[in-house]
C-alpha cells in the first residue's frame, strides 16, 4: 500500500524561442519503496471517492472509464475513446500525435522540491509533455518517454499509474493550469471504484464542482 503523501507542482506554461507553447506534462516521482507514483495518484490519496481500481491493467482501466462515462451519458466518453485509440501513434489528420523521446527535460517548480517528504528520495522524472497547435501545425504534439513509462508499467499496480498519466494529459483539454488540483481529483474519481456505481445525479454534481 502506498503510504507516502507528497506534492509536485507543475511548472507554468512557457514559450520556446520559436513561440510554440509547451504545456505541462505528466511526472513520476520515486519514493523510498523504490516505486514510481504519478502526481495525481499521490496528491489525492485523501479523497472522498474511496478505493482506486488498482487490479485493472492499463487497457482494462481505460475501457472501464469509457464504459462508465457512457453509462452516465457523458460526452467525454467519445473524447477519451478518440484520444486513447491513437495513443503512441502518428496518423495524418488526427488531433493528437505522439513522438517517443527519452530523457525528457523536467519541468520543475522550485517550491515543489520543498514539499517532498523525507520518505521520498526526490528522484523526479518527466514522462510526457505536450505542445499546443502552432502556425501550420494543427495538432497537439505529445512527447513521451516510452522507456520510463514501460518501467513504471512493469511495477505492481503500475498500469494504473500509467492510466492516470494519460487520462491526466487528456483532461488538460478541459482544465486550466490554475485548476490542476481539481484535475487531479477528477482523474482520481474516474479511476475509482465509486465510478462503477455512482448515479448520474451524483456524478453530475461532482463534475460540475471540479470543472467550474
Amino acid at each position: 500500500m502506498f503510504k507516502y503523501f507528497f506534492l509536485v507542482i507543475f511548472y507554468p506554461l512557457f514559450a520556446q524561442a520559436t513561440g510554440q507553447e509547451v504545456g505541462n506534462g505528466g511526472k513520476f516521482v520515486l519514493c523510498s519503496d523504490r516505486q514510481y507514483y504519478f502526481y495525481d495518484y499521490v496528491v489525492t490519496v485523501n479523497n472522498q471517492f474511496g478505493a482506486i481500481q488498482s487490479q485493472l491493467n492499463f487497457k482494462q482501466s481505460v475501457q472501464q472509464i469509457i464504459r462508465n462515462l457512457q453509462r452516465l451519458n457523458d460526452p467525454l466518453a467519445i473524447e477519451l475513446q478518440e484520444f486513447m485509440s491513437i495513443l503512441y501513434q502518428q496518423i495524418p489528420g488526427k488531433k493528437y500525435q505522439w513522438f517517443a523521446q527519452t530523457n525528457l527535460p523536467y519541468l520543475w517548480n522550485p517550491g515543489g522540491d520543498q514539499m517532498l517528504p523525507a520518505q521520498c528520495n526526490k528522484v523526479k522524472k518527466q514522462a510526457a509533455l505536450f505542445t499546443a497547435p502552432y502556425a501550420d501545425i494543427a495538432y497537439i504534439s505529445y512527447m513521451y518517454d516510452f522507456r520510463l513509462i514501460a518501467q513504471v508499467q512493469s511495477q505492481k499496480f503500475g498500469d494504473i499509474q500509467v492510466s492516470m498519466l494519460w487520462v491526466h494529459e487528456w483532461l488538460w483539454n478541459h482544465f486550466s493550469i490554475k485548476n490542476f488540483l481539481k484535475l487531479a481529483y477528477f482523474n482520481r474519481l474516474l479511476h475509482s471504484e465509486k465510478m462503477n456505481s455512482i448515479t448520474a445525479m451524483e456524478y453530475s454534481k461532482i463534475k460540475s464542482e471540479l470543472l467550474k
